[in-house]
């Protein structure tokens, strides 16, 4: 997805597309295709809610941070807006099961967006590398929770997290490397996949089965 292009996210003739060329260009990638198959398609949600959410699982376990977040929906109706967060007590987000980092977090988020610091709107029409910084401005965003945001709320095509535990660990099994596989390697790489680095990411996703591991 480009700049500009709000709302849009690639379909399957994308994904086709995306991985005839890669393919072409990477034998291994040829051979993961043909085991494994295709990716799947992340689909957009709510900016905001994605947000939240990705706090609320940072550094805990799927299950219980989706118990979590479950209950944070619970007191704020089923919806999630920065005016419900911020509406919250201490004790009722605390109560859902947030750390006071969390809630400093997801309070600092709510504030920027609804002081119109972070627009959320417009940044569907902004470049990669614009909306990375604009999202590690707010506390507790780093730069692979904002990577995360490209690709899973945005659409992007073109976005590799070379931070990310699950796509070293899928690159280490199907690479073959003499000594330490570095994240300067892991980029070197995926370069053969440009302008297409998601569908590569997908694909090696795909092929561990595996949930996404954020660095620590």
């Amino acid at each position: 997805m480009q700049p500009g292009r709000a709302g849009r996210f690639f379909t399957p003739k994308d994904v086709e597309l995306a991985l005839s060329e890669i393919s072409a260009k990477d034998r291994i990638m040829a051979a993961l295709v043909e085991r494994v198959g295709v990716c799947q398609i992340p689909q957009g949600s709510d900016p905001f809610s994605d947000l939240v959410e990705s706090m609320v699982y940072q550094q805990v376990t799927g299950k219980a941070a989706a118990a979590i977040f479950l209950k944070l929906l619970s007191e704020t109706g089923g919806v999630l807006s920065p005016d419900r967060i911020m509406s919250l007590s201490h004790d009722q987000m605390k109560n859902a099961g947030l750390s006071r980092q969390k809630i400093s977090y997801i309070l600092d988020l709510s504030e920027r967006v609804k002081s119109g610091a972070l627009n959320l709107r417009e940044i569907s029409f902004k470049d990669d590398s614009t909306v990375i910084e604009e999202l590690t401005e707010v506390k507790g965003i780093g730069i692979w929770t904002a990577q995360m945001f490209l690709i899973f709320t945005l659409g992007r095509l073109d976005v590799f997290p070379s931070g990310d535990l699950g796509i070293k660990r899928a690159m280490e099994k199907h690479y073959a490397f003499r000594g330490e596989l570095t994240e300067k390697k892991m980029q070197r790489i995926a370069l053969n996949w440009a302008p297409y680095r998601t569908i590569g990411t997908l694909m090696l996703w795909k092929s561990e089965n595996t949930k996404l591991l954020q660095p620590s």
